[in-house]
């Protein structure tokens, strides 16, 4: 950890899994670490990539926002969103029970439209039948200012059978099956949730009008995007985005006329539920009907759960076609029309003992409820109002932050992530380039296709291409993840479907790109291991190989399979035969890859059979060659201190080469089991130790690195290490001759 010179010792039995143990005096560092690791950020394998590369826009977002611990930003999103929606909901019930509540008074009073003044005259006319003065102005307490109840009472129950034959002919009027009203607003209601629903496309226009009709704002003269800075032809972005616009405009105006559609036949359904329920009191209380009684609770209860789907009803209202006929009769029982009328003629029998004061007294008492309802409802739907345009204007600046937030996020991780990808594959695609563009709540990524266009990296790249941008992709976004606080990546078999000349590369991806980074490894592969060896980005201390496994013994490890220290083995225990395979074998590896390096020529066979001694001639004939070079170049640009050392390393290579050359035949002798026993272990030793030497003229003793050589312009150019330690210069000084 950084801070403190030893290491830490985390430990874990399988007797008590969920207990990590390690050092008390540590445990504040610690903890702050392990809150860093608990959210995953530090382990990539394999299938982690998938996440990132082949994701839906909208979990890809998630992924890396986690990754990120940006994930209280979307919950922040999806809050605002929920009191967006709710705020919604809320502002149209409210206007529904504005309506519904105008509807009642409109409906008690007998008036044909609603307004405060048809409603005082009524209530004057009402005020003058119990002998009272004229209101010029109403409040709840005034309808009854001035004026005494009448003496009488119409019933036990005090329901007025009068108010009841009233409200029994207002239902009958309300659902008469000839009735266009409901029918006709559903049925629109019905087509334009249906029509948005389908198109997705509208619907995310909808969502980004605010940030489209901003852009438009921002254009210059140039024609770039605004928010990336895409180049566009002359006037070619303003015609798009006015498209764009145009459909946005329309979504909201289908959105408008499906909230004004659901608010008129809300209020036709308040007004419903409200007589129905007047009318079931009526039943149970004054007529004594109680078999009718069932039903219109069931009526009433099923009018308020359609009155709830109208709340939402871009999500929530059926859009199956239904018969029209006033919407089946406002979802009525059968008979209703022989039950309506069985109360009215039961009611009919009750009204001579109700006097016309009485009737006048009620209609002012329920006249005083309905109008409080109304205040009411004005009230809360101006609050609604109020409410709803602040969630909107909370939304929309949140999103519009957010937006401009990630998209200089995404900006930087898309230069990163394609600089990665591109070293990682520099030999075919080094004009490579990325996008990452949030939408919604999602994160498109396209990706170059050698020049013909951006597509999703699905769409046209192999999978060890796939692999290639998870890497690079996760790599982009751990430099912005830790802090400092975990300086530490575990990549898992993460390079199962790259190639080996693409692995080359990720390992000077690494080396170059995060030299302060621990890393942890881990692979089946040998090569890619060996890989990650030669390349000086694990040494052989820190190679740890799971050799065999047991159900009773579990892993067991070999901490350094370095097989020069194998073969030490094998001859302390005078296993020459087995200590000359595996010089053969290591050799034949490691001379390979220094021919790569060294871009050494070898004789073409057509069964790709090579063995050691084609790599061998092929890695010194090369090293000689780029010596005796640069000990040429040393002179023409009169480095003499240069010269002295590339000449005293050019006498010891000399010597090296020609005894491991004098050696080499006992190796195969050895393997081949021929004149095995003419061997003793000290004759094999100096043959392994001769080989050691030889390795040693490929690699930097600072880095442990192979040298390779590094071209300009298909020209040789220098013969280098991983450190810088080893660089020699292979192009010659000119010479200039003036003549004056």
């Amino acid at each position: 950890m950084d801070g403190v010179d030893e290491p830490i010792n985390l430990e874990r039995k399988m007797s008590s899994p969920k207990r990590l143990s390690y050092p008390e005096e540590y445990k504040a560092r610690v903890k702050t670490i392990l809150e860093v690791a608990a959210r995953g950020q530090n382990v990539l394998s394999r299938r982690q990539i998938l996440k990132y590369v082949a994701a839906e826009p909208g979990r890809r977002a998630t992924a890396i926002q986690a990754l990120l611990n940006l994930d209280e930003i979307e919950d922040i999103r999806k809050a605002l969103g929920r009191i967006q929606r709710t705020a919604a909901s809320e502002y149209n019930n409210a206007r529904i029970r504005v309506e519904a509540s105008q509807k009642d008074v409109q409906t008690t009073l007998n008036l044909t439209s609603f307004s405060t003044g048809g409603v005082i005259d009524k209530i004057n006319e009402l005020r003058k039948v119990l002998g009272g003065g004229p209101l010029t102005k109403l409040t709840i307490s005034s309808f009854k200012a001035g004026i005494t109840a009448p003496s009488a009472r119409p019933s036990p129950s005090g329901i007025n059978p009068e108010l009841v034959k009233s409200d029994v002919n207002a239902l009958m009027e309300l659902i008469k099956p000839v009735e266009p009203f409901v029918s006709k607003k559903d049925e629109d209601l019905r087509r334009l949730v249906k029509e948005l629903r389908e198109d997705e496309h509208l619907r995310r226009e909808l969502t980004s009008r605010k940030l489209i009709e901003m852009g438009l704002t921002l254009l210059d003269e140039e024609g770039a995007c605004p928010l990336c800075g895409k180049p566009w032809p002359p006037e070619e972005l303003r015609k798009h985005l006015d498209t764009r616009l145009a459909n946005a405009v329309q979504a909201a105006e289908k959105q408008r006329t499906i909230d004004d559609l659901a608010i008129a036949v809300g209020s036709v359904l308040e007004t419903a539920i409200d007589y129905v329920g007047r009318i079931e009191d009526a039943v149970t209380q004054l007529l004594k009907m109680s078999e009718l009684v069932g039903a219109f609770h069931a009526w009433k209860e099923q009018l308020q759960k359609w009155l709830e789907i109208l709340s939402d009803p871009l999500t929530q209202y059926p859009i199956t076609t239904q018969p029209a006929k006033g919407i089946e009769r406002l979802l009525a029982p059968k008979n209703i029309n022989e039950m309506l009328q069985s109360i009215k003629d039961k009611v009919t029998k009750l009204i001579p003992i109700v006097s016309p004061e009485q009737t006048a007294w009620d209609t002012l008492t329920r006249m005083e409820a309905f109008w409080k309802q109304f205040i009411q409802a004005r009230y809360a739907a101006r609050s609604a109002g109020r409410f709803k345009k602040r969630a909107d204007a909370m939304l929309t600046a949140f999103l519009e932050a957010r937006n401009g937030v990630l998209t200089e996020l995404y900006d930087s991780i898309e230069s990163t992530f394609s600089a990665f990808y591109r070293e990682m594959h520099s030999e075919d695609e080094k004009s490579f380039k990325a996008s990452f563009k949030p939408r919604g709540a999602g994160l498109l990524f396209e990706v170059d296709f050698y020049g013909r266009g951006m597509f999703p990296p699905l769409a046209l790249h192999s999978e060890g291409h796939q692999d290639s941008m998870g890497i690079c992709l996760y790599l982009a976004l751990i430099r912005r993840i830790d802090e400092g606080l975990v300086n530490l990546t575990v990549l898992d078999d993460v390079v199962m479907s790259v190639d080996a000349n693409h692995r080359r590369s990720f390992c000077k991806l690494l080396r170059e790109q995060f030299p302060d980074r621990q890393f942890i490894i881990t692979t089946h592969d040998k090569t890619w291991s060996r890989q990650l060896r030669t390349e000086g980005i694990v040494n052989s201390k820190n190679l740890i190989e799971f050799r065999r496994w047991s159900l009773e013994t579990g892993p067991l490890l070999s901490n350094d399979i370095d097989f020069w220290k194998e073969i030490k083995v094998d001859l302390y225990n005078n296993k020459v035969p087995s200590a000359a395979h595996r010089l053969r074998r290591g050799a034949e590896y490691f001379f390979e890859m220094a021919c790569d390096r060294l871009c050494a020529p070898i004789a073409y066979r057509g069964d790709y059979r090579w063995e050691l001694a084609d790599y061998l001639s092929g890695a010194i004939g090369a090293y000689k060659k780029y010596l005796k070079q640069a000990k040429k170049v040393a002179q023409s640009w009169k480095n003499q201190e240069l010269f002295e050392q590339l000449n005293e390393l050019d006498t010891v290579a000399k010597q090296i080469i020609t005894r491991s050359q004098v050696e080499q035949w006992a190796i195969n002798e050895n393997v081949h089991y021929n004149k095995w026993g003419d061997f003793s272990e000290p004759d094999f030793r100096l043959v392994v130790e001769a080989f050691q030497d030889l390795f040693g003229l490929f690699r930097c003793s600072s880095c442990g690195g192979f040298i390779y050589i590094t071209h300009v312009d298909r020209e040789s150019d220098s013969i280098r290490c991983g450190c810088g330690a080893i660089n020699w210069n292979l192009i010659e000084r000119q010479n200039t001759m003036i003549n004056l």
